[in-house]
């Protein structure tokens, strides 16, 4: 497995970013045996914490049972990047 791979989603209002809520998602993998993601969902409550996102995230990256795979035909760490940002926002 290579090292993951992070993105940090946050939300803006009127263009400045929100200090509360937020994901995290760490990609694992490679093009020859795939990709793995996990997620790493703040409360809108709570101050977002890019470290605390980056260690849920990676960990669920791992985990068989809460892991997920993303399609076959993304072959870079760009692509893959691309594909999970259109299916999270917040």
């Amino acid at each position: 497995m290579s090292r993951p791979y992070f993105i940090h989603i946050r939300a803006k209002q009127q263009e400045q970013i929100q200090v509360k809520g937020g994901l995290t998602i760490a990609v694992v993998g490679d093009p020859d045996n795939g990709f793995r993601y996990g997620v790493a969902k703040c409360s809108i409550k709570d101050n977002y914490c890019k470290s605390k996102g980056r260690q849920l995230a990676t960990g669920r990256a791992f985990e068989k049972k809460v892991s997920m795979s993303l399609p076959d035909d993304i072959t870079t760490t760009a692509a893959a990047e691309k594909h999970l940002r259109t299916l999270y926002t917040v």
